[in-house]
């Protein structure tokens, strides 16, 4: 009864027997960082190292880890923070597409018909302006729902770990750390806002150009028709003449 148990108990620890000796591992080696049996520790290979329990190897890698831990706890809370930003930014995009139509619009109706072409032509542009930005926005969040669910995972999984029995523990440590050295996105909130500069700065005074440069081009038409029918007039009467 008494080896069932000590099988059982080395089945839920993991594999908690010496592969070269056979001896149940109770120590940890500081210097080669792993689990090692009494008779690893007399042996030549551990020669003048330094050796611990292993319940005093678990607490010191625990304090490791919980460090790391703690740091994505943390970046979880703020990713967390940025997608609800995100979001409102999101929102904010639309409406702040609606105020700047509002206001071309407000424009516009102070102009005429030539007018109505050049409000149509710059809706579009923000219309387009607006598409782009709220697809690129859209990813942003993909992209921290994803990193959020990969942070959730990533700390339930080490907070089994840490959970688990010493010797698994142990042997799972490195690749456990290395999943805890997480490096954040840097650029988790880019500034994505339609601005009112870009469509309505001197926006009347541009429109109004664009429009007296048209009915210049009417106007200079009109002169040369009317200067080739009065030369064809001139023409005329000489011919007549003769």
């Amino acid at each position: 009864m008494c080896e069932s148990f000590q099988q059982e108990r080395r089945q839920r620890s993991g594999s908690g027997v010496c592969r070269d000796h056979k001896e149940e591992l109770k120590l940890f080696c500081l210097d080669d960082q792993q689990l090692v049996c009494l008779v690893c520790r007399d042996s030549r290979k551990h020669t003048n190292h330094r050796f611990c329990p292993v319940d005093e190897a678990v607490a010191d890698h625990k304090e490791i880890l919980r460090a790391s831990l703690e740091d994505l706890q943390e970046e979880l809370r703020n990713d967390l923070n940025c997608e609800q930003n995100l979001c409102e930014t999101a929102k904010d995009i639309k409406c702040h597409a609606q105020r700047i139509e509002t206001q071309i619009k407000d424009e516009f109706e102070e102009l005429h018909q030539f007018l109505h072409d050049e409000e149509a032509s710059r809706i579009t542009l923000l219309r387009e302006e607006e598409e782009k930005r709220s697809q690129r926005m859209k990813k942003k969040i993909e992209e921290t729902s994803k990193q959020i669910s990969s942070l959730t995972i990533t700390i339930r999984d080490i907070e089994e770990q840490m959970k688990a029995e010493d010797v698994s523990f142990l042997q799972n440590f490195k690749a456990t750390l290395k999943r805890a050295q997480y490096i954040p996105d840097p650029d988790l909130s880019p500034s994505v806002m339609i601005t009112f500069i870009d469509h309505l700065t001197n926006l009347k005074l541009n429109v109004l150009q664009k429009m007296q440069d048209n009915v210049g081009k009417r106007v200079l038409s009109s002169d040369l028709d009317a200067s080739n029918l009065a030369c064809g007039a001139v023409l005329a009467q000489d011919i007549d003449g003769l």
